[in-house]
């Protein structure tokens, strides 16, 4: 039996509805993706370990690419972004 454990998508922030628009028309069955629109959000989520440590920023949206138990620092042009995955 063959079992992958699945590549985590988090995007802080919203904002960049190209970069969201062009992640979620990708075919990423082997994947979880959470879209973090706000402060308050990232807050009351980051009670959970795999929140904790990212930052929210008004202007910028970051995504963090998590697979194999390891995450990727903060990455924001989508280039980045598809080597990640």
């Amino acid at each position: 039996m063959y079992h992958q454990v699945p590549t985590e998508i988090t995007i802080i922030n919203g904002k960049n509805s190209e970069l969201i628009s062009s992640l979620q028309k990708k075919f990423l069955p082997e994947s979880i993706m959470v879209l973090v629109t706000n402060q308050n959000n990232l807050d009351e989520l980051s009670k959970y370990a795999f929140f904790s440590g990212k930052e929210f920023q008004d202007d910028k949206t970051n995504v963090f690419i998590c697979k194999n138990f390891s995450c990727s620092l903060p990455l924001s042009d989508l280039s980045e972004i598809e080597k990640e995955l």
